[in-house]
Formats: C-alpha cells, structure tokens, sequence
C-alpha cells in the first residue's frame, strides 16, 4: 500500500515537472511579423497620357505668353519713331510681306495702298507725305493680340489729330498685322491690311 501511494506521487510529481518543464522550454508561437508586400502594380497608361497632355499644354501657354510679349516688344520700339501712319523702319518689313492700306478721304474720294513688302521698302512709301497729312498726333487706342502658331496677329486701333490742306482732321485708323520671326529670330512684319477715315 506505502509503495503504490509512493508511486502515484512519484508519478504526479513527474507530470507536474513535465508541464513545468514545458513552459519554461517552448511556450507558445511567436507572432507573425508584418511585411510590406512589394508593389507590383503597372503605372496606368491612361495616367501617363493625361500628365503628358498637361505638360504640352504648360509647354504651348508658355510658348504664346513669349510670343505675345515678344510681339509687344517689337511694336512699342516702332512706337518711338513717333507717330505715323506706317512704321518708319522698313527693315521690320518681309520682303514677301504684303501691305494694303486704303484711306477714305475728307472729300469723299479714297487712296488705296496696295504692294509686296519689297516694294514698300525699295519705294519707302511715306502715306502721310502721300496724303499731303502733317502735324500727325497719335492716341494709341488700343492692340488686341491673337497668337497663332508660329504667327501674332494684331488688331490695332488708332486716333490721329492731323492737318489736311491746312486744316485739322481727325483720322480713325484700324490696322490687322501679321508678325513672324524670320530664319535668324528676327520678328518681321508680314502683312499691314487696314482703313483709315480722314474726317
């Protein structure tokens, strides 16, 4: 009886010390640790598209902005000949440039202007010599720019205080000019089209 009692507390302390055993040497499983998967995803093409179209259309607003300002430029330095019904210095003219300029006259009559660039320069038409007009007083009024393409079109509008035959006359003048930079960069005047009312 001792014995059989002496062995079932043997046989306890053994579970006991087993369990005991196993806790200090395993436990349970550790965690698993979270790790960022990479990323495998392809850009999306229509995204690509639509950035590159947003840069073409920075590239084309900034592009004009040079333009205009360009443009600009170049007016408000014929600007400082004084003035006149036509620019002063016909090397900003184009050779293969076309100028037209019809005036109606006080007397109901009309003088039209009508050459290539060339023979503008080569005849240095002066129209208000032409017109018999002096005393030339300009109020600029106002230009209105359009850049197209590689072109700026300007709509200028001017009033000028003269005197005709002796008297003072007040001329409305509406000019469409054509500007493009030559092979060297230079801006060149292509076309002069326009009216003027002699009142």
């Amino acid at each position: 009886m001792r014995i059989a009692l002496v062995m079932t507390v043997v046989m306890g302390l053994g579970f006991f010390g087993g369990l005991f055993y196993a806790s200090l040497t395993g436990g349970p499983a550790p965690a698993p640790i979270p790790v960022a998967a990479p990323n495998f995803s392809v850009p999306d093409a229509t995204d690509a598209a639509a950035a590159a179209s947003v840069l073409r259309a920075r590239q084309m607003r900034d592009q004009r902005r040079r333009m205009r300002a360009e443009a600009e430029a170049f007016l408000s330095e014929l600007d400082e000949a004084g003035c006149t019904l036509d620019p002063a210095q016909y090397d900003r003219y184009a050779d293969t440039g076309s100028y037209s300029m019809q005036f109606d006259l006080p007397d109901g009559g009309e003088r039209t202007f009508e050459m290539t660039g060339a023979q503008f320069k080569g005849f240095a038409v002066d129209a208000a010599a032409e017109l018999k007009l002096s005393n030339l007083d300009c109020d600029q009024s106002g230009r209105y720019f359009q850049v197209e393409k590689d072109t700026v079109r300007v709509l200028e509008k001017r009033r000028i205080e003269a005197r005709f035959n002796g008297e003072i006359v007040e001329i409305q003048q509406k000019r469409n000019l054509v500007l493009r930079q030559d092979d060297d960069g230079r801006w060149k005047i292509q076309e002069i089209k326009g009216v003027a009312r002699i009142r």
